[in-house]
């Protein structure tokens, strides 16, 4: 079975030989090659606003391990680039915006992307056409975690500055936030068009809200999304999610990506129940131990289930740039090689 029906029969409830894999951040600063192509470039933008090069980034995970999905190399604010919102990566810090919005006067500033977004489109035409075998995947920013670098204007330890605006000025951050959902709904169709098989929606700073804040200020937003959608495959990633993820499964997303907070096999059972797929969620840092102790560890988590449909295993948050590369291929080969009979009825396992 190759990569892509492998992904797409997941995401269906068909049966499969074996889970699809894929690993977020799985094209990026750990792998020598990246890094080689980013030497070359002045900018980390220049890395995506041009298809080509990113399509180069995108594929070279695929060249080097046993995975059956890619994942469009971009941003999560290359759409707050596009709406009118100047941006710098700067070592160190990360991504900086100098002109954040704190009033509504601020808001004028913005428009809608449009056809400025044509680069993400454009690289996931061509990934798809390079390796039309592979599942792909491409992905966005949620509302709120958007809003937060906009209106901060970079990444914070507490987000001192937009929580202290959407108690004073509320109205301010529930314009922004709704201004980022209708773009957030046209900017996912378009990518579902161009060729995604399934889209992320990364709600990163989601888990720095208290539950009533959360329920507030981010999951109605997502809601809208997920309901604007239906039936494109989208997942749901909200970083430190067990306070809030029964709400984000009652929400019915297509999909939802858990980090090792959640228990695996509380998770499994929970969106088995409700018909909605899961991704997840081994730590990252178990790549930095011995290969008999990562085969281990993903043996030992993966026995807990008692089926593997409508699963994707993988890991609960981004691949980090010290972790090396043969333990990446070390984690991949301990999934394949995995049992997976062991927790498949017969009927939904392809043999």
């Amino acid at each position: 079975m190759i990569g892509k029906e492998r992904l797409l029969n997941t995401l269906n409830g068909k049966p499969v030989d074996k889970p699809p894999i894929w690993l977020m951040r799985q094209a990026g600063r750990y792998l020598p090659e990246y890094r080689t192509i980013r030497a070359k470039m002045d900018k980390f933008q220049d890395l995506y606003n041009d298809p080509k090069i990113a399509t180069e980034i995108a594929l070279q995970p695929l060249n080097r391990f046993d995975l059956d999905a890619a994942i469009v190399f971009a941003d999560i604010l290359t759409l707050v680039e596009s709406v009118g919102i100047d941006v710098t990566f700067q070592s160190g810090i990360g991504p900086v915006i100098t002109d954040p919005i704190r009033e509504e006067r601020d808001l004028k500033r913005l428009s809608p992307a449009n056809f400025k977004l044509h680069c993400v489109y454009d690289t996931l035409q061509s990934i798809g056409a390079a390796k039309p075998q592979h599942g792909l995947v491409g992905f966005c920013g949620s509302p709120w975690t958007l809003a937060t670098y906009m209106v901060e204007g970079k990444k914070t330890k507490d987000l001192h500055i937009i929580k202290k605006i959407m108690n004073s000025d509320p109205k301010l951050i529930s314009n922004l936030l709704t201004f980022l959902t209708n773009e957030l709904i046209e900017f996912i169709k378009k990518q579902a068009l161009a060729g995604a098989d399934m889209v992320v929606l990364f709600d990163t700073w989601g888990g720095m809200l208290s539950p009533n804040d959360y329920y507030h200020w981010s999951l109605p937003y997502i809601q809208q999304i997920i309901d604007a959608v239906h039936p494109i495959p989208l997942f749901v990633f909200t970083k430190n999610c067990l306070p809030f993820i029964d709400r984000i499964i009652q929400s019915q997303p297509f999909g939802v990506c858990v980090d090792w907070s959640c228990p695996l096999e509380q998770m499994y059972h929970k969106t088995l129940a409700e018909n909605i797929c899961l991704q997840g969620n081994f730590d990252p840092s178990i790549l930095f131990a011995s290969d008999k102790k990562i085969t281990e560890t993903v043996h030992q988590q993966l026995n807990k289930l008692h089926h593997s449909k409508r699963y994707i295993p993988s890991l609960g948050h981004g691949l980090t740039p010290t972790i090396q590369p043969e333990k990446v291929a070390h984690f991949i080969e301990a999934l394949r090689q995995f049992n997976w009979s062991k927790i498949t009825p017969k009927e939904d396992l392809l043999t």
